[in-house]
């Protein structure tokens, strides 16, 4: 995933070109910033132990059967009173708005993990690919939100700014999620999964806070005592004025895809202006009555939330 503060301003871009679709109101608003997170809050209900088994939903859904999931999260909307259509459709377009985002930019962000855990550096291992994941798309928020506001981490607390939502606003997406869990993945959850997981991911974001570096160092130390590198150290924004990053690849030099096994040279303001500009068609075509898997399918060309084909390669052994 591009992470939090990345699909924050990719939220506040999209809203202002289609305030008009999404609804004017301030709980309509929250509802599609929130979307723009997608599923990752389910990811940090690992942080509650009676809820630790759910964050494989998070997995399953950026994974697989993402084409019926948008049709889902589209049906998910008639199971709520017409009084909460409104902000759940808010919510639902705000989420297209993260698989736009999530498919578009992590081709790039893949690449390069590959390609350091398998440069021979020193050190630097396939196991170690998840801390190169975070490293590359922590920096990538600390340059966007540098650029965007002058603003560093020290400035800016993104569970309030990006997870900002009224308690029925979570009422209203954990209702959505459950519909989906069940429909898409078969899965029964708890009937308030999603509220909790934004608290978790509340909590999460702010024990990763570090304003000023003595807790990233102090922990990530200590987490180093039993790994390589700290995942916490590689989570956690550095409230640093940072207005590059080699990660960008603003020199457009060539990467190969990793899913679609091409040599590209996108860099990642590309690949962001890209997903934006794909949001006006997607949105509206989500916002039709008759929006169903096809549909969708128009949408994702059968592409996951990583970039990557969920269509099965069909295997030919010929006999000797």
């Amino acid at each position: 995933m591009p992470a939090i503060i990345s699909h924050y301003f990719f939220g506040q871009d999209a809203y202002q070109h289609e305030r008009d679709l999404i609804g004017p109101s301030i709980e309509e608003r929250d509802a599609f910033l929130l979307g723009n997170q997608g599923p990752d809050p389910i990811y940090f209900t690992v942080l509650a132990p009676s809820l630790a088994k759910y964050h494989t939903l998070a997995v399953d859904m950026h994974h697989e059967k993402t084409s019926e999931l948008l049709a889902s999260l589209k049906q998910s909307l008639e199971t709520l009173p017409e009084e909460d259509r409104a902000i759940g459709n808010a919510y639902a377009l705000g989420f297209m708005c993260h698989y736009m985002l999530d498919s578009s930019v992590h081709p790039l962000v893949y690449a390069q993990q590959y390609a350091y855990c398998s440069a021979g550096e020193p050190n630097l291992e396939a196991k170690d690919s998840h801390e190169v994941h975070a490293t590359i798309e922590s920096e990538l928020d600390e340059v966007m939100l540098y650029r965007r506001t002058g603003k560093t981490i020290h400035d800016f607390s993104p569970e309030k700014e990006a997870l900002h939502a009224s308690g029925r606003v979570l009422s209203i997406a954990s209702r959505m999620y459950l519909f989906m869990a069940l429909t898409t993945y078969q899965r029964v959850i708890p009937p308030r999964l999603f509220s909790r997981a934004v608290a978790c991911y509340r909590f999460g974001l702010r024990a990763l806070r570090s304003p000023r570096g003595i807790k990233r160092t102090v922990l990530s130390r200590v987490e180093q005592r039993f790994r390589t590198y700290s995942f916490y150290g590689s989570m956690s924004h550095r409230a640093i004025e940072l207005e590059n990053s080699a990660f960008e690849n603003q020199s457009h030099k060539t990467w190969e895809d990793p899913f679609g096994e091409t040599a590209r040279n996108e860099s990642f303001e590309d690949l962001f202006e890209c997903a934006l500009a794909k949001t006006h068609l997607s949105l509206a075509a989500f916002s039709q009555a008759s929006f169903d898997v096809d549909s969708a399918r128009q949408i994702t060309k059968d592409l996951n939330f990583l970039g990557e084909s969920t269509v099965p390669t069909l295997l030919v052994v010929e006999n000797e």
